[in-house]
């Protein structure tokens, strides 16, 4: 009888062993993460740091501070603008691409980046950054004063190879992205021409309804104030389609030359972002920039919409700086 009890207090026993056994590993099979999802978080779990290298205020400040409002709502969490100027860009891109690779701060860059890359020893290139996505494009021009004699792209260049060095034309910047627009269409279309550097596409677009230069290659939207108010006309973009703001203007691929050039605005963080991370920012930002929202936004401030993901921001990113370099060396 006692070996009876014996054996049954010790078969309650061990069945009580088993079962609080049992409940500990479905426990833990329900709260802790398995080996395939170990190392993965919920991103973002936190706010997002946006770098714009640039002072508040200025049209790529502008479009960043309308993408992060856009990127805070589709992700759940803010996406804090922080501008960080100087050194025209050096200094926030710089600072974008020392971040920790996480993915809590990205930034703006523009094109401006690959041409300080071609001319300074310590640009920053293609390599530094995580490409996440373009999001704007704004074509160069060929823009003239408005009773100039030039009434189309052939006629100005009729001109320059009749007497060449003599048409002067104007830009933003001396290695500036619209001095390589012009430097771009002087090879292009086998003329000499003189290069007159100011101080922002502004000055350079008033110097030729002053008469101080035959030409301008400014964007747009910069040289949109002068073209409503009757002082200047666009001739041609240097697109691979018309501008929105022009649709009656020809591209210069309609005028006889292919080439295609201007100013970019893209997305990047530092190098490094895991590829989950990037895929989620790059559908955001395509979210954000095929929203109503954003394309009322870029169409009444008259800056063209160009979204581009990540492969191919690098693909176009790689052959610009090395097509750059050459040209600026």
């Amino acid at each position: 009888m006692k070996k009876i009890k014996k054996a049954l207090k010790f078969s309650v026993v061990f069945g009580l062993v088993i079962s609080l056994l049992l409940t500990g590993c479905s426990s833990q099979s329900k709260s802790e993460p398995s080996a395939a999802s170990a190392g993965k978080t919920k991103y973002p779990e936190k706010p997002i740091t946006m770098i714009v290298p640039w002072a508040a205020g200025g049209g790529t400040d502008l479009i960043f501070r309308k993408l992060a409002d856009l990127m805070s709502k589709d992700l759940g969490q803010p996406v804090v603008i922080q501008n960080v100027n100087g050194a025209g860009g050096q200094v926030g891109f710089k600072q974008i691409a020392n971040a920790k690779p996480d993915g809590y701060t990205v930034g703006a860059t523009t094109i401006s980046m690959l041409l300080q890359k071609a001319t300074q020893p310590d640009g920053l290139g293609v390599n530094n950054f995580t490409n996440i996505a373009m999001i704007n494009q704004d074509p160069a021009t060929l823009t003239v004063k408005a009773d100039s004699p030039y009434k189309d792209v052939a006629s100005f260049v009729e001109a320059a190879k009749k007497e060449p060095g003599k048409l002067r034309i104007s830009n933003s910047g001396a290695k500036g992205v619209w001095h390589v627009a012009s430097m771009l269409y002087e090879k292009q279309a086998g003329i000499k021409v003189i290069h007159l550097p100011y101080d922002g596409a502004n000055p350079a677009a008033i110097a030729v309804g002053g008469g101080h230069a035959e030409a301008t290659t400014a964007s747009p939207p910069e040289v949109k104030p002068l073209v409503d108010s009757g002082k200047l006309k666009v001739l041609a973009v240097m697109d691979n389609k018309r501008h929105p703001l022009y649709p009656n203007v020809p591209t210069l691929k309609e005028s006889g030359y292919d080439l295609s050039f201007g100013v970019w605005r893209s997305l990047v963080g530092p190098k490094g972002i895991p590829a989950d991370i990037t895929s989620k920012l790059e559908a955001s930002v395509k979210k954000a920039v095929e929203s109503e929202d954003f394309k009322k936004f870029m169409s009444d401030s008259g800056y063209g919409i160009t979204y581009m993901n990540s492969a191919d921001l690098t693909k176009l990113m790689t052959n610009q700086e090395k097509e750059l370099a050459e040209l600026l060396k």
